[in-house]
């Protein structure tokens, strides 16, 4: 039996409080015993928090099935990554089980109720207005669900693989017969999500649930099976907030990227969304994205992003990402007169080519 990595749990807005907890609904094709009467009277579904790959541990939980193809778990907690199997059940006791399915429950979107409109700062471009204002719109998002997974199912004598992330997202496959040997890796397709999972909201109501919008898509490895084991891997190129920017600007929203360099750290990417007079923000710590009110200029989006990193940053760009390759639009420095600061849609110089 194929257990089918596609998972549906119920939309953010449908959770229930804390304790968050989400139910997820698994599908699975029929035992080919199913075709003998009486041979398979149903179906046991396993789940568990601890991981297995083969064998079914002694402390999954079993869902007794009737001869339904499918079946939902309650109560996962969000956050958690669970492990499922199927077994057909018959007169004679329980097959071996199916492949194992894994499933991350993603966290619902966080209502903040308020949000409070930043201040201008810096050159002489004008900013958002100062002061408290009441808002619906979720200011902050959790991406765990939407982070980089890869499965793997035999099918057919060929590898078909199932990616998870979010829309935009293009990413690079690789396959290697030797893990051992970091060289080996090679490259065997590039994808972009464009297929919403099925458990993504229809209609996305504000910018970070339309910039992050759940996916999952398949692809056959051409390569037959058989020989030594093979290995996948994917690797995502370009971060969320890169992402965030061509998914938006194909919705009609304007965007801009913002390179933000503090001392003795990488450059600090951010997405600043006009239409929000705030800057889309996500934290690889918590895998939290979030919007950020802030003003429009370079050195105002530098100070607040510097302020919430408690970093002193020291200079920072404006930029476009073309075909993978980014390249500077402006540059401004911290210690230059404000007065100085390029003017929004500026360009400085020739466009510069650069790697951060």
């Amino acid at each position: 039996m194929l257990l089918c990595a596609t998972v549906s749990a119920p939309a953010a807005e449908e959770l229930p409080p804390s304790p968050q907890t989400a139910n997820v609904t698994l599908g699975w094709n029929p035992s080919p015993d199913a075709q003998i009467p009486g041979k398979v009277t149903g179906y046991k579904l396993y789940y568990s928090d601890q991981v297995f790959t083969t064998v079914i541990p002694p402390t999954a939980t079993p869902i007794v099935l009737g001869d339904q193809t499918s079946g939902t778990v309650s109560n996962l907690a969000v956050g958690q990554i669970y492990f499922f199997a199927v077994t057909a059940v018959g007169p004679t006791g329980e097959s071996d089980p199916s492949n194992i399915a894994s499933y991350t429950v993603p966290a619902p979107v966080l209502q903040t109720g308020t949000t409070t409109g930043g201040t201008t700062s810096g050159s002489g471009s004008s900013g958002s207005t100062g002061g408290a204002t009441t808002s619906s719109t979720p200011t902050e998002v959790s991406l765990l669900g939407m982070l980089p997974k890869l499965w793997l199912y035999p099918t057919n004598g060929q590898s078909l693989l199932a990616i998870s992330g979010t829309v935009g997202a293009t990413f690079t496959i690789q396959s290697t017969t030797n893990v051992a040997d970091g060289s080996s890796w090679q490259t065997i397709t590039n994808i972009k999500l464009s297929e919403p999972a099925p458990d993504a909201p229809a209609n996305p109501g504000n910018s970070l649930a339309k910039a992050f919008i759940p996916a999952l898509q398949s692809y056959q490895d051409p390569t037959p099976m058989g020989g030594p084991p093979r290995f996948y891997r994917i690797l995502m190129p370009l971060g969320f907030a890169i992402i965030a920017d061509e998914v938006l600007r194909g919705q009609g929203y304007s965007t801009r990227l913002v390179a933000v360099r503090c001392p003795g750290l990488d450059a600090y990417i951010v997405c600043y969304v006009t239409q929000e007079s705030a800057y889309l923000d996500y934290n690889d710590q918590t895998s939290l994205a979030k919007l950020v009110s802030s003003g429009p200029t370079i050195r105002e989006v530098a100070t607040q992003v510097s302020a919430s990193l408690a970093q002193n940053w020291t200079s920072a760009s404006e930029f476009t990402v073309t075909d993978g390759a980014k390249q500077i639009l402006a540059t401004v420095v911290k210690t230059d007169n404000p007065a100085l600061d390029p003017p929004l849609g500026a360009v400085q110089s020739s466009t510069i080519t650069i790697d951060f």
